[in-house]
């Protein structure tokens, strides 16, 4: 989780897309591509990004063998954008025993 938020504050955008599986992912209506997409978009036109994540929960998700789900705040601010909300991720593990989110939307 901490390489991901410094990945996402790097503004390294394939860096931090890398955290994503391009084979499983769903999020906010969007399937990975139209994801990246969206990402490379908006992360280009931002001078600095900076996370804090507070009230960070972590469950092993029930009856599915090596995933995990984080729930957690998230202060997020960046040079034409501020927001706080809840946010859940949840990861899986993939071949090479690689985490890689699967899901990212509001909690």
């Amino acid at each position: 989780l901490q390489a991901w938020e410094e990945g996402w504050e790097s503004r390294n955008t394939p860096h931090y897309l890398s955290f994503y599986s391009p084979d499983h992912f769903q999020g906010d209506e969007k399937n990975f591509e139209q994801w990246s997409s969206h990402k490379q978009r908006v992360n280009a036109n931002k001078s600095y990004i900076r996370l804090a994540l507070h009230e960070i929960s972590i469950f092993r998700y029930p009856g599915v063998e090596g995933m995990v789900e984080f729930t957690f705040s998230q202060d997020y601010q960046s040079s034409n954008y501020n927001k706080i909300g809840r946010k859940r991720l949840y990861w899986q593990r993939e071949s090479g025993e690689q985490w890689r989110i699967i899901f990212e939307g509001s909690a």
